[in-house]
């Protein structure tokens, strides 16, 4: 895991809260700690790469996976619910974004 205020402004510029960069590295913000959502998120991405997804899957889909994976497993995780809400909120946007580019 990495943090610092330098780090902070790629996050800003990757308007990211944090950042898996691969299957053991892991970008948070350092002016706050991580939420529970963030980092079990952010665990799954580095099972992504550990897989060798990330490298040929897409992007977005990914993404997706993490957030239903985040959903269904919220009670095990201990993602409070405020968290919860944010997460399905953020997982529809994805998807209405998928939708809209399919249909270009």
């Amino acid at each position: 895991m990495l943090s610092s205020p330098e780090l902070d402004e790629y996050l800003d510029m990757r308007e990211a809260d944090a950042l898996t960069l691969n299957e053991k590295l892991v970008i948070f913000r350092h002016a706050r700690p991580p939420t529970a959502s963030e980092v079990f998120e952010e665990l799954i991405h580095t099972a992504q790469f550990r897989s060798g997804r990330v490298s040929t899957g897409n992007a977005a889909m990914l993404e997706i996976e993490a957030k239903e994976k985040l959903i269904k497993n919220q009670v095990a995780y201990g993602i409070p619910e405020h968290e919860n809400e944010q997460t399905k909120a953020q997982l529809e946007k994805l998807r209405h974004m998928m939708f809209w580019d399919r249909r270009e």
